[in-house]
């Protein structure tokens, strides 16, 4: 409970004390036993023990009083705690009758009615503020060739704490410009985790067309809801992060190009009244979180690139690089009891000239191997120490880190 709340319910209780009102009374009580027992107004002893019965009287009933209100006041005050409290407003996302209306339609349409899109939909969305600014500090500690753009969020996310909530707005769409695997995909992912919203990696290049996000008409085949609303619907915060990956691999000359539909979402004003085709609604999509990659921006039309923070990032040195293998090499763990919980300084020494994907792995192909084995010859059940043998090395090109 916040120490404002509790100093209200304690004020609000003792006002219930009375201790004026009674005393004033107390008074006026002597005077008129004065006058109608005037034998007994010189008997000091007399009068002081009806005071003191008076006032352990008055003291019960002080008492009395408090408790029963106690209750009520705390829940009063704790209620206007939670009112006031961000994290626990709602914002808007849809019109409840129209998304109604639209299952209802949904449900007597043939073409639709076997879609899921409107399971579980979640109405209700908080808006995104980190319990604290300081997970911020995490990112600059295990990514710091990300520190501009962890920069970028903290100060975005600082400046919606100090505003009301009808003043919330998400921070404008940021593209990750790099190399391949230096850890862009993993910089979106574990900002998704530290701020506690949903996330989702969709590969750019899969995106044939504009319906892909916005929905397609129902008489196409396998017709279904766009990739913003089924974020939006199943997202528990207003502000989803949506990771479009390799975004320079999508062409603007396309016959079906999802640019239109791109440079929709990316302006506040338009997204406010995005129009998914295939659910026929509309809806809010101007807190969603867009993060881009691209290794080269030179393909990606100048009027979609000026709606986007642009940060390029460098690739990680050598000590950044060893932070990152403990990261990596604890997600590829996963909790598992079978090697030990970190690497020892000689194997991580061995991965801190490759880029993070590379990594990855490396990581991936040695713990699969040296767990095997474990296996084969039924070895203590103890942990291990993983050694890394860099000729293990899964030559599957792998989507994203």
């Amino acid at each position: 409970m916040a120490k404002n709340t509790q100093q209200n319910i304690t004020k609000g209780i003792n006002l219930f004390s009375i201790e004026t009102f009674l005393a004033n009374h107390a008074q006026e009580q002597l005077k008129e036993d004065v006058k109608e027992d005037q034998p007994k107004q010189e008997n000091s002893s007399y009068n002081d023990e009806r005071w003191g019965n008076y006032v352990a009287f008055i003291e019960g009933l002080k008492r009395n009083l408090q408790d029963s209100q106690r209750d009520s006041i705390t829940r009063y005050w704790q209620n206007c705690e939670e009112e006031n409290n961000p994290s626990n407003a709602t914002m808007k996302w849809v019109d409840p009758v129209a998304l109604e209306n639209a299952k209802k339609a949904m449900e007597s349409d043939k073409e639709k009615r076997n879609s899921k899109c409107l399971n579980n939909v979640v109405m209700k969305k908080t808006p995104l503020y980190p319990e604290d600014l300081s997970v911020f500090d995490i990112l600059d500690k295990e990514l710091p060739n990300f520190k501009e753009v962890t920069a970028f969020y903290r100060g975005s996310f600082a400046l919606n704490q100090s505003r009301g909530i009808d003043k919330f707005e998400a921070p404008r769409p940021v593209l990750l410009l790099g190399n391949p695997g230096i850890g862009k995909t993993h910089y979106a992912k574990k900002l998704a985790s530290l701020l506690k919203t949903s996330y989702r990696f969709f590969d750019a290049n899969s995106i044939n067309g504009g319906w892909v996000l916005s929905g397609n008409n129902a008489t196409w085949k396998g017709a279904d809801a766009g990739l913003i609303f089924k974020e939006m619907a199943k997202s528990e915060t207003i502000s989803p992060i949506i990771l479009l990956d390799e975004i320079d691999k999508i062409s603007s000359t396309k016959e079906h190009s999802p640019f239109s539909i791109l440079h929709q979402l990316f302006e506040k004003e338009n997204a406010r009244k995005f129009y998914d085709e295939f659910v026929d609604v509309e809806f809010d999509a101007s807190q969603v979180i867009y993060i881009m990659t691209a290794n080269d921006a030179s393909t990606i039309a100048p009027s979609l690139l000026s709606r986007m923070n642009v940060f390029h990032i460098e690739n990680p040195d050598e000590a950044s690089m060893a932070k990152i293998s403990q990261d990596i090499y604890k997600t590829a763990l996963g909790g598992s009891a079978m090697f030990k919980k970190t690497l020892a300084k000689s194997e991580v020494e061995k991965l801190v000239k490759f880029t993070p994907r590379e990594v990855t792995q490396i990581i991936s192909a040695n713990l699969f191997s040296q767990a095997s084995e474990t296996v084969k010859v039924k070895t203590a059940a103890t942990a291990k120490s993983l050694t890394i043998d860099i000729k293990q090395k899964s030559s599957k090109k792998a989507i994203g880190f």
